[in-house]
């Protein structure tokens, strides 16, 4: 009985051992491979359909620069490389969309995709850069008191600084019309009084004045009575002269306290005998002329000599009378 349950045991022992894989009795069995791994799908593309820009149209000065940005669509595009480009480098360039004025002009900087070429413009004028500005600092006048008499006029200069002040514009105004007036710098005395002349500039409204005193006029001194010429007179009534002779004649005008003492000269044949403006005489050819002095007052008064003008060598330069006022020869 004991032997039959110890060989029961360790029947159950050797099968147990059997369905465990142990011992090397009984068919050996195959490894099962391990499945193979799927393989990994291909990522898909997503093509470009459009692109755009922030800016269509862009205005800069020469030297100016603005930077434009590129929108490509979709916004999962797979592949969103872009290139620029300008229709005129000498007008503006563009860098990665960094637009650059060169030259006042119009120029097109142009965005295209890589993928689909798909496009988009911006349309750039370019200005010559503004004049810098200088301002106005101050403005000063070369006089700043000034005196005149009733009717009187002077002239005001304005300086405005620095010497390159972009705007140098100045306006005028006086304190007192009645007193004085002012026009682009000229003062016109109009009564007695005190009058403050201004001037401002546009730019900076920068001022300086001027202090005019007007005074009456002097008074004018009553007209000194004109005496009139009473009588002119020659020193010589007659002479006589040879051909190309000369002889000075003097004329004396009365009163001594006439107001105008002059005299004109005239001969009435210059072609025997010529007076110049001091009464000198010359003998031209023969014959007769007579020279004549005439008062310049207007009171008429003249006296004459008649010249006799003879062959040359045969003068001996005679003299006449004295010669008066209303001789008739």
């Amino acid at each position: 009985m004991k032997r039959t349950l110890a060989s029961f045991i360790t029947m159950l022992l050797c099968f147990a051992f059997v369905s465990c894989g142990g011992g090397d009795s009984g068919p050996s069995s195959e490894p099962i491979p391990a499945p193979s791994p799927s393989p990994t799908p291909a990522p898909s593309t997503v093509a470009v359909t459009g692109v755009s820009l922030d800016k269509t149209t862009l205005e800069l000065e020469v030297g100016g620069t603005a930077k434009l940005t590129a929108t490509v669509a979709p916004a999962n595009a797979t592949d969103k490389t872009v290139s620029w480009s300008t229709s005129d480098a000498n007008v503006a360039t563009v860098s990665d969309g960094t637009v650059t004025a060169k030259a006042a002009g119009t120029a097109t900087i142009t965005v295209k995709t890589k993928d689909g070429d798909k496009t988009a413009t911006c349309t750039v004028t370019v200005k010559a850069p503004a004049p810098s500005t200088v301002a106005v600092t101050g403005v000063s006048l070369d006089k700043t008191t000034l005196e005149l008499e009733v009717g009187g006029t002077a002239k005001l200069t304005a300086t405005v600084t620095p010497v390159d002040a972009t705007d140098k514009t100045v306006s005028w105004s006086t304190s007192d019309a009645n007193v004085a007036t002012v026009s682009d710098g000229t003062v016109t005395a109009k009564a007695a009084g005190t009058a403050t002349i201004t001037v401002k500039t546009k730019d900076g409204d920068k001022t300086a004045t001027c202090t005019v005193t007007v005074k009456a006029p002097a008074p004018t001194p009553p007209p000194t009575p004109s005496t009139a010429v009473t009588s002119v007179a020659l020193d010589r009534a007659t002479v006589s002269l040879g051909v190309n002779d000369a002889i000075q004649l003097k004329a004396t005008v009365k009163p001594d306290s006439a107001t105008d003492k002059t005299v004109t000269w005239v001969s009435d044949n210059t072609s025997v005998a010529t007076v110049d403006a001091k009464g000198k005489v010359t003998a031209k050819a023969e014959g007769t002329a007579n020279i004549t002095a005439t008062a310049n007052d207007g009171s008429g008064k003249k006296a004459t000599c008649k010249v006799t003008v003879v062959s040359a060598g045969d003068s001996n330069h005679s003299a006449g009378e004295f010669s008066s006022d209303d001789q008739d020869w």
